[in-house]
């Protein structure tokens, strides 16, 4: 027994066309089971979200950058007054112990302390930066720069140090000149400048370099003097000067006035044959 046959009639219908269609047939689909309608402000609210919460934060992260960036151009923030700021002495309340003198205290030797920080200034180009111009070294680890500390002095170039008093209790300071044997025939003249805070050498040139506050005193090598003197060297104690744990000292060698200097060493604290310029502290504890 077959069925009966059923006319079937197809429909044709088009695919979705833009999003008001997707939402139209949507629907209807839910219609169909029953289902409640979708609220499509909601989802695009949900979809939304997200990039206004971005938008949100970019803004606030703009105002934020903008906000510092005005906090540090105030003078009190400025870079340059940085390297003037008060070094905190890591010895706390050793005024107290040793400040009355009751305590007994043991004695030691004068301590050798090595510039810190050395540069070069040129009357000669009074604006420009003079630079370490030796070659670097190569090894497999890539370029090194040149080791110790170059002593470069002219009629035209003079040399900057900086030193920092270290420990405490060594207080009473002086700059020893110590030339190597048969050293030329020069006068220096060793000049306090007046920067009592850490100098940045990088920028520092004849012009912009701190005045000169003092004269410490003047090294002369005679070319008169003996063979056996001129091979000795010799070490020139300047006079001494209060050097307060944690300050700073800065001097400026500069060829006398008359004399044609023409020194050039590099310091490196290994090798007697050297020109050594350091400042010697004596306990005052």
């Amino acid at each position: 027994m077959s069925l009966p046959r059923v006319p079937y009639t197809s429909q044709y219908s088009t695919l979705p066309q833009d999003d008001s269609d997707k939402r139209e047939s949507l629907d209807e689909e839910r219609d169909a089971l029953n289902l409640p309608p979708t609220s499509h402000k909601r989802l695009g609210f949900i979809a939304h979200w997200p990039t206004a919460l971005l938008i949100a934060c970019t803004l606030l992260d703009a105002l934020a950058v903008l906000y510092l960036g005005v906090v540090l151009s105030r003078p009190e923030f400025a870079t340059a007054r940085l390297p003037a700021l008060k070094v905190k002495s890591p010895y706390i309340n050793f005024d107290k112990i040793y400040g009355n003198g009751t305590r007994p205290t043991t004695r030691y030797a004068p301590i050798p302390n090595r510039a810190r920080a050395i540069g070069w200034v040129s009357t000669a180009k009074p604006r420009e930066v003079l630079r370490d111009d030796r070659e670097y070294l190569t090894n497999v680890n890539g370029n090194v720069p040149p080791g110790g500390m170059r002593i470069s002095v002219t009629p035209q170039v003079s040399t900057v140090v900086q030193f920092r008093a270290i420990d405490y209790g060594m207080e009473n300071c002086t700059v020893v000149v110590d030339f190597p044997p048969a050293p030329p025939a020069l006068t220096l003249d060793v000049w306090r400048l007046d920067a009592p805070a850490r100098l940045d050498m990088r920028s520092l040139t004849y012009s912009s370099r701190p005045r000169r506050a003092e004269l410490v005193g003047s090294v002369t090598r005679h070319a008169s003097a003996s063979l056996a003197e001129r091979h000795l060297g010799g070490k020139t104690v300047l006079p001494p000067f209060d050097c307060p744990s944690g300050s700073y000292h800065t001097f400026e060698m500069a060829c006398a006035a008359g004399s044609d200097c023409d020194l050039d060493f590099v310091m490196s604290g290994a090798d007697d044959d050297e020109l050594e310029i350091y400042m010697l502290q004596h306990q005052t504890i």
